[in-house]
């Protein structure tokens, strides 16, 4: 599918789910169907199946690994890329391979992916091999899926947070989205110099 097509594609799902949202507009609800429709569009296929680990031999221990990434070899922001809107992709790296994640991005080219999972020693290899075949697939951005489908839910969060806060001003209100919105190609979920924390 080209770029335009999937653009299109993408801004007809978010303007589907406001649409589908609307009967929680100033409700607490709001937010909770939101993350509802949002996995239901917009969630990353590959990380959606959790996958079963070996059978575990040997004592449970505490075991760390980490990896690091040279952000500088790519085109777009990688901290964000990995973090997704609200935290989103990486918590579904977590739920994927097991682990807790740590990212950390440095002022130099480096990016560091601190894993922790408590685990027998060959039941933990398997989940840090998991957590790079995850960060792995999201970089490598395969047809766009993972920039289009994380630029859409931005749109959807940001539309719902602007609903809430409409909400807190107005008793009640005329809410107008521009539908025509373009998606930017480079737009951050996260500052560059942060780090997610589990």
């Amino acid at each position: 599918m080209c770029s335009r097509k999937k653009k299109q594609e993408k801004l007809e799902q978010v303007d589907h789910i406001m649409n589908k949202l609307k009967p929680y507009w100033g409700s607490n609800m709001l937010m909770i169907m939101m993350e509802y429709y949002i996995y239901e569009f917009f969630a990353l296929d590959f990380l959606k199946t959790i996958p079963e680990p070996p059978a575990s031999f040997g004592m449970v221990s505490t075991s760390h690994f980490q990896v690091v990434i040279k952000k500088c070899k790519y085109r777009f922001n990688v901290f964000s890329r990995i973090i997704g809107p609200s935290g989103s992709t990486i918590q579904a790296i977590e739920r994927f391979s097991g682990c807790q994640l740590k990212v950390k991005s440095a002022e130099t080219c480096d990016l560091y992916v601190d894993m922790v999972t408590e685990a027998c020693e060959n039941v933990a290899k398997w989940r840090f091999e998991k957590v790079k075949e995850a960060i792995s697939y999201v970089l490598q951005n395969k047809n766009n899926e993972v920039s289009s489908n994380q630029r859409a839910e931005q749109m959807v969060r940001k539309r719902c947070r602007e609903i809430q806060r409409a909400k807190n001003v107005y008793s009640s209100g005329i809410f107008n989205f521009d539908d025509n919105a373009m998606i930017e190609e480079n737009e951050d979920f996260s500052n560059e110099t942060g780090h997610h924390d589990q």
